[in-house]
């Protein structure tokens, strides 16, 4: 007991010469990124042009940068997508007329995506890791919640084949959108 008394702890501890961790930057360009998150450079401009991911087009041809937000984002899909999960939908998009051109028309054409909301569900390519349970609420989040009929009809069209629901329910359910 006495050996355990001499010894002596100091806070904070001293940082190691060579920390593990990584300076942020202002910028990242699409081979930075595609270095951090082992991205092709395909998938970073097809996420860039959907608009999953917030990109600062450069002077060079068909080139952007990435701020720190952007970088968040990039880990998140990333983390998004290896938990099964896809982008499905932008239920919400706020879109701004680039300066200087302003006008009170509230037709006028806007462009310039400014924010926008996306939804992740699970991949519905692969209805064979989801339970039927699954499928059920996902059907149901997906034609209530943000009217996406498509995947609810999907859901619908895979339970029926699992038998975990009537054989003609996919006729029910277009029955039923026809009549409104």
């Amino acid at each position: 007991m006495k050996e355990n008394s001499n010894k002596v702890l100091s806070f904070p501890s001293r940082v190691p010469a060579k920390a593990d961790y990584q300076r942020v930057k202002a910028n990242y360009s699409i081979r930075e990124i595609k270095q951090l998150f082992g991205l092709s450079e395909r998938t970073i401009r097809r996420w860039t042009e959907q608009g999953i991911i917030q990109g600062a087009p450069t002077p060079e041809a068909n080139d952007y940068i990435y701020d720190f937000q952007a970088l968040t984002q990039f880990r998140r899909v990333r983390e998004l997508r290896a938990q099964g999960f896809v982008p499905h939908a932008f239920p919400a998009i706020k879109k701004w007329m680039i300066a200087p051109l302003s006008t009170d028309d509230p037709y006028a054409a806007l462009n310039q995506l400014l924010e926008a909301d996306i939804v992740y569900v699970r991949d519905f390519s692969r209805p064979d890791k989801m339970s039927s349970e699954q499928l059920k609420h996902l059907a149901l989040v997906a034609h209530h919640c943000y009217g996406s009929w498509d995947l609810a009809a999907n859901c619908i069209h895979h339970l029926a084949a699992r038998g975990a629901g009537p054989t003609d329910s996919m006729t029910q359910y277009l029955t039923l959108m026809r009549q409104g």
